[in-house]
């Protein structure tokens, strides 16, 4: 069987992207991924075209990954609707936090999935 070409409406991209939050303590980093991950679940609820994702610790590196999974999106969509999404789901979380909370996102990458 050759390789199929696929409509614009098959066509799936990860995005992912790494958070550092400096100041604050590197053990809170679970807690703060744990908030993030609800977060990330109620806000892709209201984008169709995300049909998954992952809140992951890097503790090593002191940040939090997040990855997104797109379909069906044309992928010049894909960057600002991700940093709507994250934008938002930051702000929720940083609300959440006395005092504030500050974010750094490092740059993302979007690939074909």
């Amino acid at each position: 069987m050759g390789v199929k070409a696929l409509d614009k409406d098959e066509r799936s991209f990860a995005l992912t992207t790494s958070i550092s939050f400096p100041m604050l303590a590197p053990e809170r980093l679970g807690e703060v991924a744990e908030r993030l991950d609800h977060a990330v679940y109620e806000a892709t609820g209201d984008v169709a075209a995300v049909t998954g994702y992952f809140v992951a610790v890097n503790a090593g590196a002191g940040e939090i990954e997040v990855g997104l999974r797109f379909e069906g999106m044309a992928p010049r969509y894909i960057n600002e609707t991700a940093h709507e999404l994250l934008e938002s789901v930051l702000k929720q979380v940083a609300q959440d936090q006395m005092p504030p909370l500050a974010s750094v996102r490092e740059e993302s990458a979007l690939t074909p999935a």
